[in-house]
């Protein structure tokens, strides 16, 4: 399961851990990535991370094995090829991520295949 940021996303996973839903999601079946982040800490109030954390992740029985945050640390070509294997280990095949950052440490937009590794810059956020 690729997971977001944002306000929409985070009703959704309100959602799924309310009393009508919880009992119903196989949660510690799922693995859990991200489609996004943006380059802060984890524990930043502006984390995807961290939102889908509070939000869901910490509130259901995820088991942490399941759960493979985008890493933030290092130059972001690094980051991206470290998440790109990570993906290509669950998924066993080339994988491509478009990646959004925000204008807390300007704005990226990342394409990873199993050939080649490409950070652009964003020009319309």
């Amino acid at each position: 399961m690729a997971l977001s940021g944002g306000s929409t996303p985070k009703a959704l996973y309100s959602l799924l851990v309310s009393e009508e839903f919880r009992d119903r999601f196989p949660w510690r079946q799922v693995s859990w990535f991200w489609g996004d982040e943006r380059s802060v800490a984890y524990d930043h109030p502006e984390s995807n991370y961290r939102m889908a954390r509070e939000a869901m992740l910490a509130k259901v029985p995820v088991p942490p094995t399941n759960i493979f945050p985008i890493p933030i640390d290092g130059e972001p070509e690094t980051a991206a090829g470290h998440y790109e294997r990570t993906l290509q280990e669950a998924y066993g095949a080339p994988t491509l991520i478009l990646r959004g950052r925000s204008s807390i440490s300007c704005c990226w937009e990342w394409v990873m295949t199993a050939t080649r590794r490409r950070c652009f810059p964003a020009t319309s956020y």
